[in-house]
């Protein structure tokens, strides 16, 4: 099992949503969550695109949104998207909550530039949120 609320992998449907939850969800997901992962992997000719529908984590304590980290930003917890299916694939966004508490931005609609997408959920020990649902499904490329 991945962690996240999934079988793993991920194989979208065209034309069919299907959804990927954090831990627990819509409860708090628990401490301490990291490599808690699913690859989404879509057929020959086609693109993932995942988009959230709701997203409430710790916030990053200044960290902006969608945070590139070159800027010495540590999220307190994350939802990582890479493009493609291994933790090396190119980093599309690390999201985590804004600094206003847990009533997040979406981080919208992420969509794989080939035919997967990594997701990462990482927390630490400290603060507990509802976490995250979000949809996906294949799309023609």
């Amino acid at each position: 099992s991945s962690g996240i609320n999934a079988e793993w992998p991920l194989r979208p449907g065209k034309g069919s949503l299907q959804i990927i939850t954090s831990p627990e969800y819509p409860e708090n997901y628990p401490d301490n969550i990291d490599m808690c992962m699913s690859v989404i992997s879509a057929g020959a000719g086609e693109q993932v695109q995942l988009v959230f529908k709701e997203f409430a984590l710790q916030n990053g304590y200044g960290c902006p949104l969608k945070c590139n980290w070159q800027r010495n930003c540590l999220p307190y917890d994350y939802v990582e998207i890479k493009d493609g299916d291994s933790a090396s694939a190119p980093l599309l966004g690390r999201y985590s909550g804004d600094t206003e508490g847990f009533k997040s931005n979406l981080p919208g609609t992420i969509t794989s530039q080939n035919g997967a997408l990594y997701v990462k959920f990482y927390s630490n020990g400290d603060t507990r949120a509802a976490g995250f649902t979000a949809t996906f499904e294949a799309i023609e490329q």
